[in-house]
């Protein structure tokens, strides 16, 4: 298995109002379940709620901020704003087509990271529910889920709906009350 950076940076829909719809922009590398990078954007650019990741991402790994492996996935997380996270000039994207349902998984994406020393690489890409990724979010702090757990998240501007209800069975996350196999 290869790192995988994960990127919560969608771009917001108005510029003007600060912050408009999305904030909080972060990335994180991560490896064999272990935390190699975190960044939050805010504490780069000393701009609380900064959601502007777009256009630092770039400048974060030419300065040495965010230093990437060879060889890495991408997960972007998703929001009600869309599927896509597009730096500036567009050297790296992640983008997915839109969900018609709320989804419990990753759901395959197309990623780009285009300089000199990455032509031609492909990049495994994912596209993580905003939902899942606000259940998700509570490993750091409570650590592994228990066997058979009901799983929530509630937020007034999620992806496709304001909440997901799953269970954690078997190791597996899916939709609450419904057992898959």
């Amino acid at each position: 298995m290869q790192p995988t950076l994960a990127i919560y940076g969608i771009k917001d829909r108005n510029r003007l109002k600060f912050p408009a719809f999305v904030h909080d922009h972060n990335i994180c590398l991560m490896h064999n379940g272990k935390i190699l990078q975190y960044l939050q954007l805010e504490r780069y650019t000393r701009r609380k709620y900064d959601n502007r990741l777009d256009l630092y991402l770039e400048e974060l790994v030419e300065n040495g901020s965010l230093k990437l492996p060879d060889k890495f996935d991408m997960v972007s997380v998703n929001s009600f704003i869309g599927n896509a996270f597009i730096s500036e000039s567009g050297r790296i994207r992640c983008e997915s087509p839109a969900l018609p349902q709320l989804s419990v998984g990753l759901e395959p994406a197309s990623a780009w990271y285009q300089y000199s020393d990455w032509e031609g690489k492909s990049i495994n890409a994912y596209n993580c529910p905003h939902e899942l990724a606000h259940i998700a979010s509570c490993l750091p702090f409570f650590g592994e889920f228990r066997e058979n757990s009901l799983l929530v998240s509630f937020d007034g501007g999620s992806s496709l709906g304001n909440f997901l209800g799953v269970s954690f069975y078997k190791r597996e996350i899916e939709p609450a009350g419904i057992r898959l196999g």
